[in-house]
């Protein structure tokens, strides 16, 4: 497949590029960052709405300590050097809601996506050089979807909050089972300096675990009065700073349990097979990030966004806010 050769050879071609970074000294990672960010398309500003992939929760956390428990991942795949210019370790933990096209209906449709929650922990690294702009990311993941994930009481806790009628299907979500698996992302400065405040960025990025095997390829234009995007190592304005984004790709489905998978009731899992997976899509989204001192705020629309061929292009809005500090020194504001 055409598509997926050229994932393969952008990823190819900048992890390449990575193996020759060759700085002894990385620089210090001395500080914590936090980063809790809300996902919902009731956050859309284009058409709010209650179906498919409906809400999502994330708590990222980066400090020294991670590098103990990373498991290697440094050297998880080959074209990452452990003396790479920055590295920088995480670990997240999400939570995900998905829902058909009609909320108000009981039963499941035929052609149409079921319900499903899960909850996920990931721990990974990001190797990053600044100078020629290559960004390396990896996570293992292991997490759990069904009903013990209490998707329906999260979500129809919430639409009683709004007064919004509650969601009526769940009796027919995704079985309760195991997710384990691993990612990985290139990103590559195409065109711009990657310290100037206007920057063209490929990126490749793929997903294999139990239940979602995907590719992407997605191009990103960036501008602001910001500087260095392709640092790991977080700045500490004084001065308010701003960077906006622009971001379109496409994607193709290999595997989605989350679409196809069996149900908790076994007579309507079937139904939902007719779901064409092999199809790519066109993705995309803008965004806008904020900084000053140690706090940070993303605000992201997407615009573009099927989950299968026969869907229909969904909008959500992201909030996420973030606070650096440093635990035995005080981190200085940069002028």
């Amino acid at each position: 497949m055409n598509f997926s050769k050229g994932i393969l050879f952008f990823y190819l071609f900048c992890s390449t590029s990575l193996t020759v970074v060759a700085q002894s000294n990385s620089p210090s990672f001395d500080y914590t960052f936090l980063e809790v960010a809300t996902i919902n398309d009731f956050y859309s500003l284009r058409q709010p709405s209650d179906r498919y992939f409906t809400s999502g929760k994330t708590i990222r956390l980066q400090d020294p300590f991670l590098q103990k428990l990373s498991f290697g991942l440094q050297h998880f795949f080959p074209f990452s050097k452990n003396d790479a210019v920055e590295q920088v370790y995480e670990i997240r933990l999400d939570h995900q809601m998905y829902t058909p096209y009609r909320i108000e209906w009981k039963d499941p449709a035929i052609f149409d996506r079921p319900y499903a929650g899960l909850v996920q922990l990931g721990l990974s690294n990001e190797s990053v050089d600044p100078e020629k702009g290559i960004r390396f990311f990896k996570e293992i993941q292991l997490g759990w979807v069904g009903p013990s994930v209490k998707g329906e009481n999260l979500q129809n806790w919430f639409h009683r909050l709004k007064g919004r009628p509650e969601a009526q299907g769940w009796d027919y979500q995704i079985k309760d089972q195991l997710i384990a698996g691993i990612s990985s992302a290139l990103e590559k400065a195409l065109l711009g300096n990657p310290r100037q405040q206007h920057l063209l960025i490929g990126k490749a990025d793929f997903k294999l675990n139990t239940l979602q095997r995907d590719a992407q390829l997605h191009l990103e234009y960036q501008m602001g009065n910001t500087q260095a995007y392709f640092s790991a190592l977080p700045t500490f304005p004084k001065q308010l700073t701003w960077t906006a984004y622009f971001r379109l790709g496409s994607r193709i489905v290999f595997a989605n349990e989350l679409l196809t998978g069996e149900l908790r009731p076994n007579d309507y899992s079937e139904s939902f097979h007719e779901i064409d997976l092999n199809s790519i899509l066109l993705v995309g989204e803008y965004g806008l990030k904020l900084r000053k001192g140690y706090w940070n705020l993303r605000l992201s629309q997407s615009i573009i966004s099927p989950e299968f061929a026969e869907g229909t292009t969904h909008f959500w809005g992201e909030i996420a806010l973030a606070y650096c500090w440093a635990k035995h020194k005080k981190l200085s504001l940069e002028n």
